[in-house]
Order: structure tokens, then sequence, then C-alpha cells
């Protein structure tokens, strides 16, 4: 584990999911966010200038660390650690395991250097598994190409839907497991940032089991959730474009500070907050877009999450929270 590098913005985001592959889909984060932490980030290009704050576990670390735990606490993950090694079928029983095994012990521990291996392993297998899908679709998109109509005439090409999608439009999200992801999120992460911080969810990463859903289920319940969605042009500069004394360069800078003006309002200063909004509302459509030059349907959504007024007590949501994702 690494220490966070410092931008030269006041608030540092840290991307959600811990574990993230890249792909095309985040080509834009390097306008909006070009200073953004990621926990691990794999098979990323060179040029997308992201790094990874966090460093593979070392093999057979989540074996030694049942050293770290008391006697009580010993006996479930000895049992969690059975119950791997009598499953074969990852997908299914490693949510299990964190759900019946750790839930219990994972209040009790804080330190990072015990969290991590274990967070590596759900992790890995969800990234992969996300990463697996998305090469399906892109394989189904091609087929597609070349059989037009034909495809949909034939059941057994047909590829099964995706079961969530981000934007809650069908399937049904995973809130429990949205909850064992941030808690590991955060006690990982966070000694890594200094404050002010702010997550942004990367959500065809986190999948079922992103934040959203503990969002709406504040709000469902009555909390003061407040909610606002930009739909940003899908604009990602090379090099030379993105100079520092470029136009683009400049409007790069302006929509950074109006967006951390509202992430400001959200926190600290929420008389300020409906100004705030309605300016970065402002910036992205009379400026970001104009200048982008793309057509409308060449869009990213970036959506805001935070409480209004008094927040309430909350283990998880303790802050303002970002959400990223495809219009």
């Amino acid at each position: 584990m690494t220490d966070a590098p410092h931008g030269s913005h006041h608030w540092q985001i840290a991307a959600f999911p811990l574990m993230v592959y890249w792909r095309q889909d985040y080509r834009a984060l390097s306008f909006y966010f070009p200073d953004l932490q990621f926990g691990r980030l794999e098979e990323r290009p060179e040029a997308s200038g992201f790094s990874s704050m966090l460093q593979l576990p070392r093999q057979g670390a989540l074996r030694g660390l049942g050293r770290a735990y008391h006697t009580g606490e010993l006996r479930q993950w000895q049992a969690y650690l059975d119950f791997l090694a009598s499953h074969d079928n990852e997908e299914d029983y490693l949510k299990e395991a964190i759900r019946g095994q750790l839930a219990p012990v994972l209040p009790k521990t804080t330190d990072p250097a015990i969290l991590w291996p274990l967070a590596h392993q759900l992790e890995q297998m969800l990234a992969e598994k996300e990463a697996g899908m998305y090469l399906v679709g892109k394989q189904q998109q091609a087929l597609a190409a070349v059989l037009g109509p034909d495809l949909d005439e034939e059941g057994e090409l047909a590829g099964a839907a995706i079961s969530y999608n981000p934007s809650l439009r069908g399937g049904l999200p995973d809130p429990e497991l949205a909850r064992v992801r941030l808690k590991f999120w955060q006690a990982i992460l966070t000694p890594c940032l200094k404050s002010p911080w702010a997550a942004l969810v990367l959500e065809t990463a986190a999948s079922d089991s992103s934040p959203r859903c503990l969002w709406e289920e504040a709000a469902a319940a009555g909390g003061g959730v407040y909610h606002l969605k930009l739909e940003l042009p899908d604009w990602h500069l090379n090099t030379a474009a993105a100079k520092s004394d470029s136009p683009h360069s400049k409007l790069q800078l302006e929509f950074r500070q109006a967006l951390e003006d509202l992430l400001t309002g959200l926190s600290v200063d929420q008389e300020v907050l409906g100004e705030a909004g309605q300016a970065v509302q402002r910036l992205v459509q009379e400026r970001l877009w104009p200048a982008s030059g793309l057509p409308p349907k060449a869009a990213v959504w970036l959506e805001l999450f935070g409480w209004q007024g008094r927040a309430p007590e909350s283990e998880l949501l303790t802050g303002p929270m970002m959400l990223w994702s495809r219009a």
C-alpha cells in the first residue's frame, strides 16, 4: 500500500470499486478527473496517466492473516477458509462466504493491511466477471453488425441480458454486497486520502453492487438526499489538446472548480448548494457541449448524491458521492 499522490485540486477523488479493469468507456475520465485515484487499476493504457495506489497482496497472504485475530475471531476465520476450500464455483461461494463468515469479523478489524488481501480476492473475482461480460457484449455487437436483424431470430445466438443496469431500469441491485464492498473501500483507501475526498463510482465496474442503491434506500426512508444528474460530452482529448495553455485545459479547470464548489456545498456550506448546482449545469450546457463539438448521443452521465440539510448518522454514506455511467 502506498500513499496517494496529491493533485493540485482541493478535493481528492478516488474510484470505486477497489479494483477496476480499464475499458474504453473510461476514456473521458482523463478530461474530467485527470488526477483520479484508483485502488488497483488493471490493463490501463499508458496514455491514460492513471496509476494504482495499492500494491498486489503477496501470494499466500490471505491464509496467513488468521494470526492477526483473537481466539473467537479465529474460529470464524478458519470456517471461512474451510468454506473457500470446499467450493469450486467462485461466482457464488465467495459472495456467500463474505456474507456468512466474514460479516461478524469486519467491524472489529480496521487494519488495511489485514483487509486488503481479502478484499482483493473478492474484487478480483467480481472485476474479472464484469470484464468478461463486457467482452461478451462487444462480441455480440460485432456479430449483430455482421448478421443484422437475423441475429434476433436465432434464440441460441442472442445472449442473456445483463441482470443489472446502472440506471436501475432493469434487474435488481445487491445492497448487501454494496455495503461489504463500500466498507472494504473506506477501510482500505481512506488512510491513503487527505480530507476532503469523495468517491467516484464507476457503475459498469460496480455492477449490481453499486452504492447507488444505498442512496436510493436512504431517500425512500425519508432522508434528505440531494441528487443532481449531469449529461456530459464523452470528451477524451489527446495530449496536445490538453496542454495547460489550451482553451480545452481552461475549460477542464473551470469544470473541476465548479464541481468542487458543489461538493463543498454538500459537505460544509449548504447555503451555496442551489447556486453551485445551477452554475455547474450552466457550464456544461453553455460551454462544454459547444466546445466539444460532439453530437448529443455522445454523452456520459455524472450523478452526485449527498445529504441535504442535517445529515443522518450513517456508517457508510458519510459524505458526497459521484456516479459515472454511460448515457
